[in-house]
């Protein structure tokens, strides 16, 4: 009698325990993943404040004033103007008794509806003086842009 080679196969069961385990990893990396694309994507929105306000003061050096037009800056529209990657839009907020556009600015970034980072409710405020706040998804503003 001749014996049979022995045969190597993953049996249903085996199978099934390995697609369950990487069911269980995949719930948990992908959540993961996106959360820190979210934040790393907030850094655009931070940079696209940064820009126009450097534009702000190189237009205040030229013209001895702000501008709360954007397109004064080299930007499409006077009002929002979205981000090279379409994740932030931003716009000069309206001048106020205490911020007059003559000597003061105050720039907001928002997230873009329809954007990758449309879920992610942070806005982000810049003023002339340098002063940074955030709101984050708990709707409460601080004073700075860490996180």
């Amino acid at each position: 009698m001749k014996l049979k080679a022995a045969q190597s196969a993953f049996s249903l069961i085996e199978l099934m325990i390995a697609v369950v385990i990487l069911a269980i990893v995949m719930s948990i990396a992908i959540p993961s993943y996106q959360s820190h694309l979210e934040k790393s994507r907030r850094s655009e929105g931070k940079a696209l404040l940064s820009e126009v306000a450097a534009l702000q003061e190189s237009f205040r050096t030229e013209q001895n004033r702000y501008t709360a037009d954007l397109t004064n800056l080299g930007y499409a529209a006077a009002g929002w103007n979205v981000s090279t990657n379409g994740h932030y839009r931003v716009s000069v907020l309206a001048p106020t008794a205490a911020c007059p556009i003559a000597s003061c600015f105050q720039l907001e970034a928002q997230t873009v509806a329809g954007s990758a980072q449309e879920g992610d409710e942070w806005t982000f405020q810049l003023w002339s003086d340098g002063r940074k706040r955030r709101m984050g998804d708990d709707g409460v503003w601080v004073m700075d842009w860490k996180k």
